[in-house]
């Protein structure tokens, strides 16, 4: 070890010590440095908080080679499908008190059989199913159907899933970053605008994961509704535990 790294390591004392044998065994070390961070208002590193374990004559506990836990692992599982890997991220992050990058879980995800499926997604300006040379002369106003059972329709030479497309119309403006437009009752081809609601990922993954839709306007409602409350109570537990931390 440099003297450098050694210099710096001592200057984190006993409290330091204690903070991280209480919180480090069975976590993440990306998960403790999250932790850490906020009880000493530093900016430390995975490696550094490995190193100062090390330095105090513990560990996490957890084999290098198995980074992700059960429950980390099941989180993937049951909220992947149909995320893009950014905003999984940032879901993943929140909850387990990481920093993983979407690359990260995108490559975790595709190992262990269970990607998002959104690879092939219909995007912007894509010729969708109708081959390019059909999709390029589409007129505007044409409507067709991904092969994830989304209409899309052209608007001004571009191809836009439609609900998204009725969404911003309606209000005026677009879809907020970290945001998706969702079908309250679960079907795709039900544009009603009181059936279209604009919700964040983590709601989105408590909407699903709880089952949370309606078969009318009004059950929807509620189920979203409820998603967000979820969302709250979760938000204020993450923020009560990092206090007490």
């Amino acid at each position: 070890m440099s003297e450098k790294i050694t210099r710096s390591l001592s200057s984190y004392g006993e409290e330091h010590r204690k903070f991280l044998e209480a919180k480090v065994q069975g976590r993440s070390y990306s998960a403790t440095v999250v932790l850490f961070n906020k009880k000493f208002r530093t900016n430390v590193t995975h490696k550094t908080i490995r190193s100062l374990c090390r330095r105090f004559g513990f560990s996490n506990g957890k084999p290098n080679s198995q980074p992700y836990s059960g429950e980390e692992i099941n989180f993937l599982r049951e909220n992947a499908a149909g995320m893009n890997y950014s905003d999984l991220a940032e879901m993943f992050n929140e909850r387990f008190g990481t920093n993983k990058t979407a690359l990260q879980l995108g490559e975790l995800c595709r190992q262990k059989g269970f990607s998002n499926g959104l690879d092939s997604r219909f995007k912007e300006n894509h010729a969708v199913n109708l081959g390019r040379k059909r999709a390029d002369a589409a007129p505007d106003g044409t409507e067709t159907i991904t092969a994830e059972g989304y209409v899309v329709i052209k608007h001004d030479g571009m191809w836009r899933y439609k609900h998204i497309f009725l969404w911003e119309q309606a209000h005026g403006k677009p879809v907020p970053t970290g945001h998706h437009v969702v079908f309250g009752d679960g079907n795709k081809r039900n544009f009603d605008l009181a059936n279209l609601f604009c919700i964040t990922a983590t709601q989105n993954a408590i909407r699903t994961r709880n089952r949370l839709h309606g078969t009318t306007p009004e059950l929807a409602a509620m189920g979203i509704a409820m998603a967000k409350l979820y969302s709250q109570i979760n938000d204020r537990k993450k923020k009560k535990s990092a206090n007490d931390a």
